[in-house]
């Protein structure tokens, strides 16, 4: 029954990723990223994802997917795109995976952040895209403002009580800020995250032009190491 219930789920969720570990001796799903649309509504230089326009999933579907991820012992799901946030059901659900048990987060932009607040507010953690300062950010994201954004995203979030982490890839053009981004998580409260430019983005030889040098990639990642311990 297990195996076949994560069959289904395989045949359905073209994009989710799932996770699988031996707890006690039984196989199970414990994190699932799971991407619920590939619209979103920035176009960063290292992303085609939305332009993969994949048809989304319908809500009976996904909540379908979920239950059965809850009842085959799910302990995590990251709701991801695109952006999430763009779906009307994301309240419905975030809902449904909570009802579950499930621990709930999801990745953003955190464009929508204060016009869907009701919705968004049972998620148990957000992952921001902040690339750096205001000039980097909005320039990789091919959006004025987004810097603004991100930040009233993180602000509003944390004064619902919610964890909040922010994911920066590292490009030639935010490398030197990653000290920054520090700094401005101790400033204001949350978590940060640092990742590496891969094929997940599909964005091909796009991002030969985005990835740094490797001697500035190999003394900022030993800066991080250093900073964590």
């Amino acid at each position: 029954h297990e195996g076949h219930s994560l069959n289904l789920i395989s045949e359905i969720t073209t994009g989710a990723k799932i996770v699988q570990t031996h707890f006690l001796g039984t196989k199970r799903p414990l994190a699932i990223s799971l991407s619920v649309t590939d619209r979103c509504n920035q176009r960063c230089e290292y992303c085609d994802i939305p332009l993969r326009n994949m048809r989304d999933l319908t809500t009976d579907q996904l909540v379908k997917i979920i239950d059965e991820l809850g009842g085959l012992g799910c302990e995590r799901i990251v709701m991801t795109g695109g952006e999430a946030s763009l779906r009307s059901d994301i309240g419905t659900l975030i809902d449904t995976s909570k009802a579950r048990g499930i621990y709930t987060s999801m990745n953003s932009n955190g464009l929508l952040a204060r016009r869907k607040i009701e919705e968004l507010s049972k998620l148990d953690m957000v992952f921001i895209s902040l690339d750096g300062p205001k000039e980097v950010h909005d320039k990789q994201r091919n959006m004025g403002e987004a810097f603004e954004k991100a930040l009233e995203a993180i602000r509003i979030f944390r004064e619902c009580g919610i964890k909040v982490w922010t994911f920066t890839p590292l490009t030639k053009g935010d490398l030197q800020y990653v000290e920054w981004m520090v700094r401005k998580a101790e400033e204001m409260d949350f978590f940060c995250d640092f990742g590496n430019l891969s094929d997940h983005y599909l964005a091909g030889d796009r991002l030969d032009p985005l990835y740094p040098d490797k001697e500035d990639h190999r003394r900022t990642v030993d800066w991080i190491l250093e900073e964590k311990k």
